[in-house]
Order: C-alpha cells, then structure tokens, then sequence
C-alpha cells in the first residue's frame, strides 16, 4: 500500500486525544459516600459493569473516527500497482498493428506498464511475430524499457501459443503475470489455453476496421498472345458498412486507376485490365490506413504459349491442343511414338495418351524432365499399364485393375474451385459426361475429379498429373460435348501454373537454388525466411513476396472467449485491485459517528 499525501499520516497521533480527555474527566470525578444507597449495591452491580463496556466503545469509536479521517485524508492506495511480479510481456507487432499510430501506441502503453509495478519486478519482453528462441533471461525495469523501444513492426503474422511454447517462462522469482499488448485479433488467440494459476492481461490497443487485396491473377492465361489480358483483384471488405475506394494498378511507366465499391464484410472481385508486355507490378488499395494489405505485387512469369509434346497415338487430344490453322491457340503441339525418339528437354508438357509402359530409359527422362522448372507430365492411362509405368505413377495415385460399368459412369465429385474446372462451377455440364472405361485409381496426393464408382478420375500432384481413360470415344464421350477442348486446355495450364506462378508470402522460405535480391537491395539465400513483400530477383525469374491476408482482419477476441481463457483487460489510467481507499475510509469514520450514537442512547 502507497500514500498519495503521506503527510496527514501524522495527525495518526491525534487519536491519543479522545483516550486523553476520557481519562483527565475520570480523574477529576469524586466519589461521594450516601449510606442510606449501600443497600442497592449489590442490584446495581451489572448495570454499573454495562456502563463500564459502552465506555469502553465509545472512547474506541472516537479514536477510530480521528484515525480514519487522517488515514482518508493521505489518499491511500492498495492494489495492483508498485507490487511486485515477474512479468511476461508479448507486444503485439504483426503488421495488423501497423493501422494508424497502433504500434507507437502499443510500445509506450508497455513503458507505462513497466512502471505500474515495484522497482524490483522482473520482465521478459518479447515480440508476437518474428522473434528468435533465443535464451530466456528476465530483465528489471531499465533493461525491459531498452528492449521494448528495439522491438519493431513487422509483416509476419504470430500466434501467442507459438511465443509461450518458443519461449517458456523460467524460474521466477514472484508470483508470474502475462500481458498481452495490442488490438487483439481473433487469429492471434488461436489454439491459445488458459493460463492457469498465472494471471493473463490484455492492454487493448483501439483499432479500426480494415480492407485489404487478397490476390491478383489473371483471369485466363489459356489464350493466344493479345494486346491486352484481364486480371481479377480480390478485395476483402471487413468493415461493417458499405466502403467506397480506388484500385491502382502500377508496372512501371503503366498506371491504372479504377473506383470500386467494396460490400458489407464480404469478398469482391474487380477486373482490370494490363497490356500485354506487362507481367509485374504492384496493385494498390486506397481507401484505408493498414498499408500492408493494401499494397499486392504479382509477377506472372507464365510464357504466354507452351511446347506440348503428345506422345502415343494421334487422337483427340492433339485436335483439341491444335483444331486448325485458322484458329490460333496457346500451344505450339508436336506428336512422337515414344519418348525416346524425341528431345524432351525443349518442351514444357509432356502427354502420355495410352502408352502402355515405359522403358527404364524413359522413367530416367521423364525424371530429369520433371526436376526442370515449369515443366509437366499428364498422363491418359489406357487399354494397359506396365509394371515401370505403375511404379512411376506411385508418386502420386495406385493403379489397380480396369473398370467396365455396366452402361456407364458420371461424374459424382468435382473440385470446381480448381484451375482446370472453375468455368463449370454452378453448372451441370461435367455431370452428364460418359465414361465408358476406365482404370482403378487411388489417389496419394489430390483427386480432383471422381467416378460415382466411387474411383478416382483424376489426380494431380504438384507438377504431375494422372487421368483415368484416354479422351476418345470408346473411352467416354467428352470428345463431342462443348466442354472438351476448354476443359483440356486449363488442364494442362493448371500443371504449369503452379510451377511458374507460384505465390509466396512473408514468412515463407526460399526454395530458390539461386540467391534472390529482395526489396532495398537485400540478399536471401535457399532456405532462408522472406522478412518483407515486394519482387525478389534472380537472373531468370522475378518472385512476389506478399502478407497473409487474414491478419488483415482487425475484429478482436470476443467477451466469451475471453472469459473462458481467464483474460483480463488492463486499463493503464484506472487503479488496479483495491485503488484509492479514501471514501472508503471516510465511510467508515462516519460509520463510527453512528455507532457513538447508538451506543450514548442505549
């Protein structure tokens, strides 16, 4: 306990006066014998001891009521503050805290904190994003001060029970409290426990509301080379109201503005619309102040046409890839018998349409093909399938027996929000196709499209992909509906754009084998973290490095959640515990007023 006005302690001594004139008054009184009274001595005795006791009280209550009005007086406080407790600080400073001034705010409220308590409290200080698990050491009030200045905003997202689990409290010397500093959002909450016996507090940094870009890619690079191309903008609205804003898109010396009008909590789609020479920039949001999420930069490193190589019997697939001379597609197609008749290495898809087996020559190839960046293999499983075929497509399916449905097969499942599907979602095209026969699939890594056989159709891997049955007609009749020749586009697309597209996002490590210069000239190296989004370079390939989009969403942890947790939220300019025990003093002085009363009237 502290005193605001410890002065008026010393009017403390003033109770001494009430015990001093009680006894003056005691002194001063004469005993005057009356023998004619002796007799009622005796009947008299208690009532004299009755009168003795509510002296006795009342002489207390008066000393009471001064010691309490000079104890009032002094502004005493009890409670949470200047106690002493080994404190475990987490500031938050992912980059949902770079809203407004948050940051700045959440590093002076934890200055703040430090002082609330005893001058020889410990505290461990630590970011919630971006920290290395370092050595745990508590630190006093100075060195927790240095080290909350250091702490910087970062891009990342974090997780509390990823901190508490990278960096476990060690032996404490006083009762152990944690504090959480910042806006608090949901998903920094996630899989989060209670932090039984130890107290959890939370200083609430304000925030806003927020919107933000969550991808940008093109609508569809399965096309011939064009002057322009349309590419989709998604925009997530958090805010509670309809928010109106601007997309600019920048590609150095392009510029585009273009005004949107984002929904209530919902999810937009813009198009815009690049010229064709432009394959990187950066699409900017501008209708709020969380600059992280407003900002996306892409680079699309796709070739705008692909070398296809059909290997096997001319068919379909090869009039789907090249219908005529007349119409120009996004592929520049060849055909051979076998693999090793040809030279691989200068195409970018391979299809095997019902080759039976593969050599051992062949699988090496087809090996070295596949270790190549943006390259693919789409295999068409026909009449038969050898032992070093099966043993290649093990990567990604088992292959067991043929099928012959008695009539036919449909389609029962469909991952329509794949590349190759997504123009049919919403429809029932895919679902009256035919299928006629077809091999026994099993999936290891992803089925995309499945037989209402209950036999997987499809299956892709990252760079690989396995169909079932060829596309010709005594396989199913797909060949004659209009869904053909798009649906065989995309999908060979979607085996590519993985490869040359892909998207990664700060905390991501680098998977280059070549070193990549990054934003302001920075160099990182395989395996190392990307700290920041912008365009990282090497001497064949630009990649963009963006923020994960949820941490855009500023919607903080719920009353209930917090409840269930045990968390507390700390409000800096409030007392904590007891706080200021002045009127509570003062009550009790008037209390001991009413007491004399009573006492004097009994």
């Amino acid at each position: 306990m502290k005193f605001l006005l410890p002065g008026y302690l010393f009017g403390l001594a003033l109770t001494a006066v009430p015990v001093i004139i009680h006894l003056w008054y005691r002194r001063r009184m004469k005993k005057v014998p009356f023998s004619s009274l002796e007799f009622l001595k005796k009947t008299e005795a208690r009532k004299l001891g009755w009168l003795r006791l509510r002296e006795i009280l009342i002489l207390a209550c008066r000393c009471l009521f001064v010691g309490l009005l000079f104890f009032s007086l002094s502004r005493p406080q009890a409670g949470g503050d200047n106690r002493r407790a080994s404190v475990y600080v987490i500031i938050d400073n992912t980059y949902s805290m770079g809203y407004a001034d948050n940051f700045a705010q959440a590093r002076k409220a934890a200055i703040r904190l430090t002082v609330a308590y005893a001058p020889n409290a410990e505290f461990y200080v630590t970011g919630l994003a971006a920290e290395d698990s370092g050595d745990f050491y508590w630190l006093n009030r100075a060195e927790a001060q240095e080290k909350i200045k250091n702490i910087a905003l970062t891009y990342h997202t974090g997780l509390l029970k990823k901190v508490l689990e990278q960096h476990p409290v060690q032996d404490p010397a006083y009762p152990l409290e944690y504090v959480y500093v910042g806006d608090g959002q949901e998903l920094n909450f996630r899989e989060l426990q209670p932090l039984t016996p130890a107290k959890f507090f939370w200083i609430r940094i304000r925030t806003g509301q927020n919107a933000g870009i969550v991808q940008v890619s093109p609508r569809d690079l399965v096309r011939p080379a064009a002057e322009s191309y349309p590419v989709a903008v998604r925009l997530q609205n958090y805010f509670s109201k309809l928010l109106p804003g601007r997309i600019e898109a920048v590609a150095g010396s392009f510029y585009l503005q273009q005004d949107c009008r984002l929904q209530v909590g919902q999810e937009t789609e813009e198009t815009i619309i690049l010229p064709s020479n432009v394959r990187r920039g950066e699409a900017v949001w501008q209708g709020d102040s969380l600059e992280a999420d407003n900002h996306y930069y892409f680079a699309f490193n796709q070739p705008t046409i692909l070398r296809v190589l059909i290997v096997g019997p001319r068919g379909f697939l090869e009039r789907a890839l090249n219908p005529s001379r007349e119409l120009k597609t996004p592929f520049s197609v060849r055909t051979a018998e076998k693999i090793e008749v040809s030279d691989i290495r200068s195409y970018d898809v391979i299809l095997l349409d019902g080759v039976p087996d593969l050599t051992e020559a062949e699988t090496r190839r087809l090996d070295n093909f596949l270790t190549q960046k943006n390259r693919a293999v789409l295999f068409f499983l026909g009449d038969r399938v050898g032992g070093n075929l099966r043993k290649f497509l093990t990567r990604i399916a088992t292959v067991g027996e043929p099928v012959l449905p008695r009539g036919y097969a449909t389609l029962e499942e469909v991952d329509y929000d794949h590349y190759a599907f997504l123009p049919f979602k919403g429809t029932a095209v895919l679902k009256e196709i035919k299928f006629y026969k077809f091999w026994n699939l099993e999936h290891r890594d992803r089925a995309i499209a499945t037989l209402n056989a209950g036999f997987d159709l499809l299956v892709v891997g990252d760079n690989m992909a396995v169909v079932g049955t060829r596309f010709e007609p005594s396989y199913t009749d797909l060949v004659y509906k209009a869904a053909f020749v798009p649906l065989v586009h995309r999908l060979i697309w979607s085996l590519v754009l993985p490869q040359s597209g892909r998207e990664y996002l700060v905390g991501d490590r680098s998977d280059q084998l070549q070193t990549l210069t990054g934003p302001r000239g920075r160099r990182i190296g395989l395996n190392e973290v990307f700290e920041e989004p912008g365009f990282y370079t090497e001497e064949s390939e630009t990649i963009a490095v963006n923020v994960a989009a949820q941490e855009g969403n500023l919607k903080p942890i719920g009353e209930n959640i917090r409840k269930i947790m045990g968390i507390r939220e700390l409000d800096l300019d409030r007392k904590q515990g007891l706080g200021d025990l002045s009127w509570l003093a003062l009550i009790m002085a008037s209390g001991m007023i009413l007491v004399e009363q009573v006492l004097l009237l009994v």
